[in-house]
């Protein structure tokens, strides 16, 4: 009896029961959607930051500044990690695609994103140039001096730094000029310690830094020739440290190799003082340090280079370089190998 009086029950727990299942297969596929925006984004963002940096890499300029565009629109970076990539896109828009005005609107956007950056004086500088090659050149001139103008309480602080010349907006202290004789030989060091030759020294310094900015915004620096010449110096630079530091650290004077090396050469310091007596080891030691401790240098710079040849395999064809060639190797018949 109880069965008829509810025929339907049955069919309306089979329902209830099919709802609460589609209830829970949309909450399941609504968490799984989530996930796959969320989660995997991060990871996704790199790849496109990563596939950004290959084009780079490989010249590709104008693709890789949309591929960095698409990795900005991706992920949720921080102002400075944004202010960063802007940097990057604004540096191969002028250096490499010559699209000055787009590179200007990138340089802006880091300085709005990162005000207090250290990029902003070079920032600054970059500004400059785009206004200048896009023939704004009083813009240019504007926005240089604001560059470069100096806050009011910066303004107070210079001043009681003893200023000596300013260019435009930018200031030259005491201090710097005699840090500039500083980096000068010793010899042209005293050349410059009076106030007149100070002064002589300040009006080229402030002539040469005039004429360097003029170089760098008509991109001198660019230039093969002096690229090449940049090149050679900063290897000739590196190898001296290098050498130098090998050097000093292999080239140390004991008391005993001095007086070992004053025996052996007494004939060469056998000349006499003033009082016409004859020069002892006391009074001829820092002679005898100096000239030991330059023969001791030459060693080791030639036991340094001998060192560097064996380290890679080198081959040096000297019968080139003599007087009398191998017949062979006249005309190049046979390969030196």
């Amino acid at each position: 009896m109880e069965e008829n009086k509810n025929p339907y029950s049955k069919i309306i727990v089979v329902m209830l029961s099919t709802i609460l299942f589609l209830l829970l297969c949309v909450t399941s596929l609504l968490l799984f959607k989530k996930n796959t925006l969320t989660m995997p984004n991060s990871k996704l963002a790199m790849e496109q930051r990563e596939y950004a940096n290959m084009l780079k890499s490989q010249g590709l300029y104008k693709q890789a500044i949309e591929a960095y565009r698409r990795y900005l629109s991706m992920d949720d970076l921080d102002t400075g990690k944004q202010a960063n990539i802007h940097f990057v896109m604004a540096n191969m828009l002028k250096e490499k695609l010559h699209t000055y005005d787009e590179a200007m609107a990138e340089y802006l956007k880091v300085k709005q994103l990162a005000p207090e950056s250290t990029l902003i004086p070079e920032i600054n500088r970059s500004v400059v140039e785009c206004l200048e090659r896009m023939n704004r050149s009083m813009d240019a001139q504007r926005t240089l001096h604001k560059a470069v103008s100096l806050k009011k309480e910066e303004r107070e602080k210079a001043e009681a730094v003893n200023v000596v010349a300013k260019i435009e907006d930018k200031i030259i202290t005491l201090q710097d000029l005699n840090d500039e004789i500083q980096k000068l030989p010793p010899s042209m060091q005293k050349k410059y310690s009076s106030p007149n030759k100070k002064l002589e020294f300040l009006k080229q310094y402030i002539a040469k830094e005039i004429l360097f900015d003029t170089a760098i915004r008509n991109r001198y620096d660019q230039d093969p020739s002096i690229q090449k010449a940049l090149e050679q110096l900063r290897k000739e630079l590196l190898v001296q440290k290098l050498m130098n530091e090998e050097v000093q650290r292999k080239v140390q004077i004991s008391e005993g190799e001095l007086k070992l090396y004053y025996e052996a050469n007494k004939n060469r310091y056998t000349a006499k003082d003033q009082e016409n007596q004859e020069k002892n080891y006391p009074s001829l030691r820092k002679q005898l340090e100096t000239d030991l401790q330059k023969e001791k240098e030459q060693i080791a710079y030639q036991e340094l280079m001998q060192k560097a040849l064996q380290a890679q395999n080198v081959e040096i064809y000297d019968y080139y370089f003599k007087k009398e060639i191998p017949a062979p190797y006249e005309k190049g018949v046979i390969s030196p190998q």
